[in-house]
């Protein structure tokens, strides 16, 4: 029977594919370079841009394959929960872990590990990880990938997900920030 497992990601932006060698080893995600950068900022804050999904491990082994590895076959698929509910069905296309630093509402700052997946339509994801102390209790305004730390990942292991829920303000919270007090628009 599949296993679900249900997290949230906060959605980086839509990029060419990184993983273009789909043969072969197929898990290789060639272009994890092209990623390095910032996301995110003080006018347009990454908690602005958190969303709930699952992955279903269609073959219950543990593992959510990546397009080139099998997912089809497997049933392994990421589902994505717009704003209003609806579902959107992925399968994996790349995964790539990455050092950088992350940047809060409040200003402060903290070097972090981070993981990220790139679906089949090109759409990339921060994944939620033990890394970030406070991925939990403060608000991400961005993040900068420094440097590739993997670009050789063979799917994702839902049960390495942590249960990290991205901090959340309701449409119209005020916020502190080191420009002053914003309203939160989602």
């Amino acid at each position: 029977m599949p296993t679900q497992t249900d997290f949230e990601l906060i959605f980086l932006g839509t990029v060419a594919d990184i993983d273009i060698v789909e043969t072969g080893d197929g898990s290789v995600a060639e272009n994890a370079a092209d990623l390095l950068g910032t996301y995110g900022s003080a006018g347009s804050p990454l908690f602005e841009q958190q969303y709930n999904a699952f992955t279903t491990d269609g073959n219950d082994d543990g593992i959510i394959l990546e397009d080139g590895e099998g997912a089809a076959a497997a049933g392994d698929t990421l589902t994505v929960l717009d704003t209003d509910g609806t579902p959107f069905v992925f399968e994996i296309d790349s995964t790539a872990g990455f050092f950088g630093t992350v940047t809060y509402a409040d200003g402060a700052t903290e070097s972090a590990g981070f993981g990220i997946i790139q679906d089949n339509g090109g759409n990339i994801w921060l994944l939620p990880t033990s890394n970030a102390a406070s991925f939990n209790t403060k608000a991400i305004e961005s993040i900068s990938l420094d440097t590739v730390a993997q670009d050789n990942g063979a799917g994702l292991a839902p049960a390495g997900l942590t249960s990290t829920e991205f901090v959340c303000f309701a449409t119209g919270t005020l916020i502190a920030t080191p420009d002053g007090p914003r309203v939160s628009t989602q």
